[in-house]
């Protein structure tokens, strides 16, 4: 049986189908216990730990901001939503569009356990990814929260997608309009507790999530000490006056949506912001420069508040 993807499923009263980008990858999570002894052999190998995730990587930006807070979501029985499912297509070289026909398609799906972003880069103008986790767990430690289905009738249809690409961002009042990469590092920190006696996770804890943004750029003289450059010793940025920006990509064809369609992608950032590298270039190629912006609560917003359907900021 031979498979590639198809899409993946937010299971939910009105579910959401979302393209996947790249690789989707389903385990188990297996932890095999081997005692140590001083024997040439082992004798004996037992399964220790079931910790079954599943990772995948989307264009479709909006529909994950807009259905994924930072903290990510609960996928319970009785909650929002319901499972998250990976669809496989079976191929078949004699079958028109070479996939098969029948009852025959994959599906993989974990029904309890949290899903989280765990990042967005956007390089140059190639199209921005949204990278997802999903771990499982087992409400009662024994009960397999991830079920693979091999007999499934027929595809979900293929979305068409949205596509964004990096837009100009503004850190400090300082406007960067030559953005080479922007990524948003979530570094979510998820404990998956196990009590005595459950081979799965009981429990998904979300300990901490220290949010970074980055920033590259070929305008170099837009970091270091002057009043309008952001500095190595760090600056305090706030909502106010920094965030940074997703294009809409066109439909077909080329270009952008224009700017004054509220299509587009805007996130407000509260931290401190640092030139973390001032010069970095490779032969006779142009010098870039990197800014890092840790975030931070500010009391009374998130770390970034996203907005997905607001007009492009010219300045």
């Amino acid at each position: 049986m031979r498979i590639s993807n198809a899409i993946v499923r937010l299971v939910k009263a009105s579910s959401i189908d979302i393209l996947p980008d790249g690789d989707v990858s389903v385990s188990p999570g297996v932890g095999v216990s081997t005692p140590e002894t001083g024997y040439t052999y082992p004798q004996i190998h037992r399964i220790l730990s079931m910790d079954p995730e599943m990772s995948f990587a989307t264009r479709e930006l909006k529909l994950v901001l807009d259905e994924l807070g930072i903290t990510g979501t609960c996928i319970t029985s009785g909650g929002t939503i319901t499972g998250v499912t990976a669809f496989g297509q079976r191929h078949d070289q004699c079958t028109a569009g070479a996939r098969s026909a029948g009852s025959d398609h994959l599906s993989s799906t974990v029904s309890e356990g949290h899903v989280f972003l765990s990042g967005i880069q956007a390089a140059g103008n190639s199209p921005a990814v949204a990278n997802l986790m999903v771990y499982g767990m087992s409400s009662d430690g024994t009960t397999d929260p991830q079920a693979q289905v091999y007999n499934i009738a027929a595809i979900p249809a293929q979305p068409v997608g949205t596509e964004y690409i990096a837009g100009n961002c503004k850190i400090g009042n300082i406007y960067i309009n030559r953005p080479t990469n922007v990524e948003v590092i979530m570094n979510t920190e998820a404990e998956r507790v196990r009590y005595a006696g459950s081979l799965w996770p009981k429990l998904i804890d979300i300990m901490r999530v220290a949010m970074v943004v980055r920033i590259q750029t070929d305008n170099i003289d837009l970091v270091g000490p002057g009043g309008s450059q952001i500095p190595h010793t760090g600056v305090n940025i706030t909502h106010a006056n920094s965030f940074i920006q997703f294009l809409k990509k066109k439909q077909g064809g080329g270009g952008t949506e224009p700017a004054a369609s509220t299509v587009h992608i805007k996130g407000t950032i509260a931290g401190m912001a640092y030139a973390s590298r001032q010069y970095n270039a490779s032969g006779n190629g142009a010098a870039g420069a990197t800014i890092d912006i840790p975030l931070l609560h500010d009391g009374t917003n998130v770390p970034i508040v996203w907005n997905t359907a607001i007009a492009y900021a010219t300045s």
